[in-house]
């Protein structure tokens, strides 16, 4: 049996701050502006690709469904498991989604790289970013902790926190309330 006083309180610190770290973003000029610029990218790129590792990319997996059936984008993630396991066996893991992009021929000035990561830092998610940063596609970076460095994505959201679950939970959040906005401006 759980204690009633464990709950409801542990749980209100945890979603006050999700509340907090978003709105430190929305209330920031740079920031705001940043999710002003994500919006148009997501409702205007041809192409938008997703990447990110664990939970973010269960995100990315989970946007890219909701952008193709209530938006109508064309969102792509890399989810084949066998096509994964080829990639990261042949190239290895930190190549796995630079390999992924350069097959579907991603580079193009209409096309939008979305590259979450939670601490900014994982090496399959930079090494793309990066690589994308010299080509015509928009790189899009959204991460927590110290965040991408500025060469590795040509925008960027930056939660201040240093907790996944947070991180994981406004990310996603966010990405939500863009696609209603899309799906409300249609």
């Amino acid at each position: 049996m759980v204690k009633e006083e464990y709950i409801p309180e542990n749980l209100l610190q945890f979603y006050a701050h999700i509340s907090t770290t978003f709105q430190e973003v929305y209330n920031d000029k740079l920031g705001n502006q940043m999710l002003k610029d994500l919006y148009i990218l997501m409702k205007d790129s041809k192409r938008i690709f997703l990447i990110g590792n664990g939970g973010s990319a269960a995100i990315c997996d989970h946007i890219a469904n909701d952008l193709t059936k209530r938006c109508f984008r064309n969102a792509e993630v890399l989810t084949s498991y066998p096509l994964i396991t080829c990639l990261a066996n042949d190239f290895g893991f930190e190549e796995m989604y630079l390999r992924w992009l350069q097959i579907k021929c991603a580079g193009n000035d209409d096309d939008l790289l979305i590259a979450i990561s939670s601490s900014g830092e994982s090496p399959d998610i930079t090494l793309p970013a990066e690589y994308y940063t010299n080509t015509d596609m928009t790189v899009f970076g959204i991460s927590g902790f110290n965040g991408f460095k500025t060469n590795e994505v040509d925008k960027h959201i930056h939660f201040k926190s240093r907790n996944y679950g947070q991180i994981e939970m406004v990310t996603e959040m966010m990405l939500h309330g863009i696609i209603e906005e899309m799906v409300n401006a249609r």
